[in-house]
């Protein structure tokens, strides 16, 4: 296709659908607009020499394996807008070079179902993504959590690679104290702590001592925590866990006594967590015998 015009001005009204495989686009002014459409797919598709590419919105099935938008194009490749129940871009290259864009999802497409992008070779000094711009959004990533993307040259997003931390860390010769009301065994309670999260993603950090999953799907995760505290009174025995939802999960229990002189314990609790979206994990602790309280001095926490 050639001439220098505009390609695509397609409004289905929700009923008709587009396919094409094995073509050229050339020289156009702009591959144009495809909206309300129940299905759009193009298969092995080259496009050559224009000026800017696809506006595409409101598509219930959108599908592009092995397009290429190679650096003879300048403009925006594909600004995705409106509702998708399934979308999917497989293989292909997107090239943009100074001033031009790839993919521009700033208008927060929703996603109703699922969307995927792999394989896709991105290049070029240009912005291969603008991002979304709300929701569950982080810091060095591009799309929302119903995506996943596993594309060179951008940000791998999965949920397999969802990874959240927690950090307490107190003043030297300060800490936080968790209080214990009776002597002896007691029941469990969440440790006390003003607490931050420096690596997030498909995870939030609510509130402190407590990060949640975002991601769309149920997974295993490895937590790994390392902790150190204080007794005030000699010879109490603590145990500490991982608790998903407020309670906690006795296979990761490890025990620690307070020595002479209160000493300062350090410890670590590990345990294989299964998540569901918005799960969340905390670390919590109980005092086994003795008495006296406990004051934590530094917390780490990641999931992985």
């Amino acid at each position: 296709m050639v001439g220098g015009k505009q390609v695509f001005n397609i409004d289905g009204g929700g009923y008709s659908s587009l396919v094409g495989y094995n073509f050229t686009i050339k020289n156009a002014s702009s591959l144009g607009t495809l909206t309300n459409l129940p299905v759009v797919l193009f298969d092995i598709l080259q496009i050559l020499n224009c000026d800017d590419g696809f506006d595409i919105s409101n598509i219930h099935s959108f599908y592009l394996d092995k397009t290429y938008w190679t650096n003879g194009n300048t403009g925006t490749y594909l600004t995705l807008s409106g509702s998708f129940t399934n979308l999917q871009i497989s293989g292909g290259r997107v090239v943009s070079d100074i001033g031009e864009i790839g993919i521009d999802v700033s208008a927060n497409p929703a996603i109703d179902v699922s969307a995927s992008m792999s394989k896709v070779d991105f290049s070029g000094e240009g912005t291969s993504v603008v991002p979304y711009t709300n929701g569950d959004i982080y810091l060095g990533y591009n799309f929302s959590n119903r995506w996943d993307v596993d594309c060179p040259g951008i940000p791998l997003e999965t949920d397999d690679n969802a990874n959240g931390d927690i950090n307490l860390d107190a003043e030297v010769g300060s800490g936080f104290v968790t209080t214990f009301n009776i002597i002896g065994n007691g029941a469990p309670k969440k440790l006390v702590g003003t607490s931050t999260s420096n690596n997030l993603f498909r995870f939030t950090a609510s509130s402190d001592n407590r990060i949640v999953y975002k991601g769309s799907k149920k997974r295993f995760f490895q937590i790994v925590g390392s902790l150190s505290f204080q007794g005030d009174l000699n010879s109490a025995i603590f145990i500490f866990y991982i608790a998903r939802n407020g309670v906690v999960l006795p296979n990761t229990k490890v025990y620690r006594e307070v020595g002479e002189n209160n000493d300062v314990g350090a410890l670590a609790v590990v345990g294989a967590v299964e998540m569901e979206p918005n799960d969340y994990i905390e670390i919590w602790v109980q005092r086994n015998t003795g008495a006296g309280n406990l004051m934590t001095v530094s917390l780490n926490v990641s999931a992985k």
